[in-house]
């Protein structure tokens, strides 16, 4: 399988504190990759390290084998590597369909934005019917499906996922994932931080467990999900 994103030794520091401590992360073409652990385990920085969004304060970061370092942020996007942050990040004085249009900035020339924008309404239909209403009136899981939706028009290659369910009520976490379920089925590869470990190894064909910055276990989902320390800590105990 062709190595998309290659991590190498990755520290990111706040500061005199550490929250990224020489991870090593790999995900192929076409992979789901979950990251799960605690709050505070350096999952979130680690995406925004790859994402350009904080600068690492030593290791490599590799994108279908081009270091990003050399990438401004806005090149990234425009290579294919997305970020759905948390807290969802849409714009909210925009409408919906604004939100939409800025996801796909970088393609302004192309003529497939238009046809990408129905695509995307065909997927999100709450998001069509309301696509002039402002985006900062939209409820929460509606807001994480804008999100998903604005990610989308940039056609990602990696698609970066922060906490995707973070915040929603079950029944849109359902619709949520089915959303990213989807996503994943067309092809695009996903990186995966969510704070439902169960959900996120279920979805996922391999896993990386952060604890204090730090990768303490990795291997296949459907494995970490039996794995007794994973139960434990992050699955409310024996599942079996």
């Amino acid at each position: 399988m062709t190595i998309l994103l290659d991590i190498a030794g990755l520290s990111v520091c706040y500061g005199g504190i550490k929250a990224v401590a020489e991870v090593d992360l790999v995900v192929h073409e076409g992979e789901r990759v979950a990251l799960i652990g605690a709050n505070g385990a350096g999952k979130s920085s680690t995406l925004k390290a790859v994402a350009g969004l904080m600068v690492p304060s030593s290791g490599q970061l590799l994108y279908d084998g081009t270091p990003l370092e050399r990438l401004a942020v806005w090149q990234r996007v425009g290579a294919g590597l997305c970020l759905v942050p948390e807290g969802r990040g849409v714009f909210p004085r925009l409408s919906i369909e604004e939100n939409l249009l800025m996801g796909a900035w970088h393609r302004r020339r192309d003529a497939g934005v238009l046809s990408d924008m129905e695509r995307i309404y065909g997927l999100f239909e709450r998001l069509k019917e309301r696509r002039l209403q402002p985006a900062g009136t939209l409820s929460g899981g509606e807001q994480q499906l804008l999100a998903l939706g604005r990610a989308l028009m940039s056609r990602p290659r990696l698609l970066l996922l922060d906490e995707p369910s973070m915040g929603l009520a079950p029944l849109m976490v359902e619709k949520v994932f089915d959303v990213i379920r989807a996503i994943a089925g067309s092809g695009v590869t996903l990186l995966l931080v969510e704070q439902n470990a169960r959900l996120a190894l279920e979805l996922c064909d391999r896993a990386y467990v952060m604890e204090s910055g730090k990768v303490v276990l990795t291997g296949k989902a459907d494995e970490c999900l039996r794995d007794a320390r994973v139960q434990e800590a992050y699955l409310g105990g024996d599942q079996s």
